[in-house]
This record gives C-alpha cells, structure tokens and sequence, in this order.
C-alpha cells in the first residue's frame, strides 16, 4: 500500500466531509452534499470494508447461533408432525385394505348363498366358519331373517377380522327367493 492510500483509508474513516471535499467520493454535478454550514446533507454510503477497517468481523455476515438453533427447532417439530402423519397414513392404509379384502369375501360367501337358493338347496340356518388360506384373519356369519313376503328371505352375510367390538367386520345384506 502506497503512503497515499493509507491517508486517503484513514481521511475517509476519520472526516469523511473532508474526504468528500477532497475528491475521495464521486459527486454527482448537479446537487451539492454540504448544507452552508459545511455539514453533509446525507451520511456517506460507505463500502463494509472502509467502515470496518481491517476488522472481518465488524461485518455482519451470515447466521447467528441462536437463529440457527431455532430454525433447526422448527424444522424437527415439523419433521415429528410428518412422522406421526406418515405413520396414521399406514394404518388408515392397512385398515382399508382390510375393509375391501373382507367386502370381497362377503361377496364370495353371497354370491355362493344366491347360486344355492336358485338351485333349491338352500338351508336357512345360521351359520359360522373361518375363511381358507391365505384370508385365515377373516372369519364369517350367514343369518335369515324372514321378510312380509313369504318366499323372500333376508340373507346377511358378515365377515369378521380381529373383533366386532373394534367395529373390524363387514356386513353384506341380500334378499333371495327361497
């Protein structure tokens, strides 16, 4: 660095009207920057490294401790938040899978219940039994119940996985002609 332009850094740092008056600054020729009395008009826009000296950390750059302490507690309680939801996403998941699975075996035992009333050999008794690998979870219920019209039985039809209690069951309901 010449002896110059330590003077020049150590006017502006010091005086910086008189670093203006100078000629260190750029003046734009149209308006003036001093009052009459020789104060400036504005505070001199300055670059980080004039106003901090040799000091780095005078300029404030980047992040904080603290602020990033809360953005990284932020982010996890939103991260758990997705978490729990991801696991409820499985479970509603697995539930109606089930659901679906024990409407197709109503509908298989139904639809074994209506062939065997259009042949006649349908026996309006109550009756219970467990599905066939691989729906050996699933267990099923045939009931009657008599309609005002004579010739026409309600047939229901309920599968069952883990207990009725927990609402874990299908019910399917038919009419057929006996």
């Amino acid at each position: 660095m010449t002896a110059i332009g330590n003077f020049s850094r150590r006017l502006i740092k010091q005086r910086p009207s008189e670093a203006l008056r100078a000629g260190l600054f750029d003046q734009p020729e149209d308006q003036s920057f001093f009052n009459p009395d020789g104060a400036p008009k504005q505070p001199l826009k300055r670059s980080p490294m004039v106003s901090a000296g040799n000091n780095f950390l005078a300029c404030k750059r980047g992040f904080t401790l603290l602020e990033v302490m809360i953005a990284l507690a932020i982010v996890s309680i939103a991260l758990v938040g997705l978490l729990g939801l991801g696991n409820r996403s499985i479970g509603v998941h697995d539930r109606l899978q089930k659901i679906t699975q024990g409407t197709l075996l109503a509908q298989q035992r139904m639809t074994e219940i209506e062939n065997q009333a259009e042949r006649g050999r349908l026996q309006l008794v109550v009756e219970e039994g467990f599905f066939e690998d691989p729906f050996q979870g699933y267990q099923w219920r045939i009931t009657f119940q008599e309609t005002p019209i004579s010739f026409v039985q309600m047939v229901t039809v309920t599968v069952i996985w883990g207990t009725e209690a927990r609402n874990e069951s299908v019910d399917l309901t038919s009419f057929v002609f006996q």
